[in-house]
């Protein structure tokens, strides 16, 4: 028998996306406040691994993350000498390394 206060992967997954969305509204109405409490270690721990995907990002959204992610993104993409850089060098350098082929 199933828990009903239990998220599966699949709906988390789906939360993950619409939270990247700012569709904050309708997670709201997707899951219940117990089963929100029962899955925030899970989707946190989602969010820490959670790599960008496209080839093509905006600066706008490398913008909206934080200092922390982005140098993680660096370190994910191989540049190096960032740590001396602002956030805003730091998303230069990532967009350029993402969006040229």
């Amino acid at each position: 028998m199933s828990n009903p206060d239990k998220i599966d992967k699949q709906l988390i997954r789906k939360i993950l996306d619409l939270c990247m969305e700012s569709k904050f509204d309708e997670v709201d109405k997707l899951i219940t406040n117990k089963q929100a409490n029962n899955c925030i270690d899970e989707i946190s721990k989602s969010l820490e691994n959670l790599e960008i995907k496209s080839d093509k990002i905006s600066r706008d959204k490398l913008m909206s993350l934080t200092v922390v992610k982005l140098k993680k993104m660096c370190r994910d993409n191989n540049i190096k000498k960032i740590s001396r850089l602002r956030k805003s060098e730091l998303v230069d350098v990532i967009y350029e390394k993402l969006n040229t082929h």
